[in-house]
Parts: C-alpha cells; structure tokens; sequence
C-alpha cells in the first residue's frame, strides 16, 4: 500500500505557489508537494510521472491565466485522462468572472477560489479544503452547540462579509454542486 500524499501546484506566481505549499505543509498530511509554473509543464509532469511510477496527485490546484498552456486546457487534459479524472481540481485564481467559473466548472472543475489579498484567509481556506477532502493532519472541525454555531457564523459574516468566500462556503456546507470560494 502505497501512503504517499501528493498535492500539485500549478501557478505562474512564484511567490503565490510558495506561500500555498507552505499553508499546505502546515495543513495537510501531504508528504510531496510538486510546483509548476505553467499547464503545459505540469502535463507533461503528469504523463513522465504516471509512465514511471503510476501515483496520482491527491489534490491539483491550477491557476488559470498561464503561459504556455492556461488552466482550462489543464482541467480539460484531467478530466479526458483514465485516473486524472477523477483527482480533485481546484482553481485557485483571481479572476472573479462569471465566465471562468462557469468555464471552469464546465470542464471539471471540482472547486473554484478566488485568491483573498489575506493571508490568514488563504490559510483557512486552505484547512477548509484539506479537511474537505481528507487531507488534515488534525482536523479542527468539530460540531459546535447550537449558540456557539450562531457566534461563529456571525464571525465569519464580520470577518469576510467583502468576499465570495462566507457565502460560498455556507453554500458548501448546504451541499451546494457548485461552489466559489
């Protein structure tokens, strides 16, 4: 049995792919992290990969504005390749147009995030993401009474009331198909 955890990162900013396999150490069990800048190179990583040693990614995040190949040809390659498709793809983005979204879920996309300017944001987006998909090293979320529930949420509301991601998350949490954060 094999119990490597591998997350890939595909992301023409360096410094927001480093800042993202940081939050990802600090909030995953994954034990390898691999970065592309680019969906073109992170492709043929994928095809070298799986020719060698057949381990899939646990988890992808693509940007979608790249050089070479963006991350609509990515989500398009992943979802026509056997076991790509079914590996979970979030877009990790800044773009905010409609259009991408639905693009983005249109070809397979499993989440759609757009990048907060805030660091912690990300972070918590981040350990939203890997307790959602069983990455957590220690999951923190535990079910809360009823009054402790209405404060939390009314902290979440205060504190990201100006993003997508308060009211998309709640979405999640309702079993929404669909999902922006």
């Amino acid at each position: 049995m094999n119990t490597t955890t591998r997350i890939v990162i595909i992301d023409p900013n360096a410094d927001d792919a480093n800042c993202l396999a940081r939050l990802l150490c600090e909030n995953s069990s994954a034990n390898s992290i691999v970065i592309e800048t680019n969906g073109r190179d992170a492709i043929d990583h994928f095809e070298i990969e799986t020719a060698s040693q057949p381990l899939l990614p646990s988890l992808i995040f693509t940007n979608l504005h790249m050089p070479r190949l963006g991350g609509f040809a990515v989500l398009e390659w992943l979802r026509n390749h056997p076991g790509f498709d079914s590996v979970p793809a979030i877009v990790l983005t800044d773009s905010r147009d409609p259009l991408d979204i639905d693009r983005a879920y249109a070809l397979g996309a499993n989440f759609y995030m757009v990048k907060p300017a805030n660091i912690a944001r990300l972070g918590e987006m981040i350990h939203a993401m890997c307790a959602f998909w069983g990455l957590c090293i220690v999951p923190e979320i535990k079910p809360l009474p009823e009054q402790s529930a209405t404060a939390f949420r009314k902290a979440l509301h205060r504190d990201w009331s100006e993003s997508l991601w308060f009211a998309e998350w709640l979405s999640l949490a309702r079993g929404a198909r669909r999902n922006v954060l």
